[in-house]
């Protein structure tokens, strides 16, 4: 597999955390600085969320794993949700909102 970082970045850019639960994602983006600092597994487990980095580490494995064996390809529902977030994005920005 190419560095996590890397794999990571990708699918964040093509929108695929989409599958992921908003615990997962909020892990992810935690621990690779997507949208603020980057923290340790230690520094989630506690401020955030009250757990060990043992059990963060486990969130963080399951997400990935999640992320490597998704069939993207096959999940018109997925893409159905991409499109409709990518015409807000575009009907938000010709109006002049941020994203968020």
């Amino acid at each position: 597999m190419e560095d996590k970082k890397g794999f990571l970045v990708k699918h964040f850019q093509q929108g695929h955390f989409g599958i992921l639960t908003p615990r997962e994602q909020k892990v992810l983006r935690a621990h690779y600085g997507y949208g603020g600092p980057v923290l340790t597994l230690k520094e989630i487990g506690e401020n955030i969320f009250g757990v060990t980095k043992e059990t963060i580490r486990l969130i963080e494995k399951k997400a990935i794993t999640k992320l490597e064996k998704y069939d993207f390809s096959r999940d018109p529902e997925f893409w159905a949700k991409i499109q409709r977030e990518n015409e807000k994005l575009a009907k938000d920005s010709r109006s002049g909102k941020s994203a968020g």
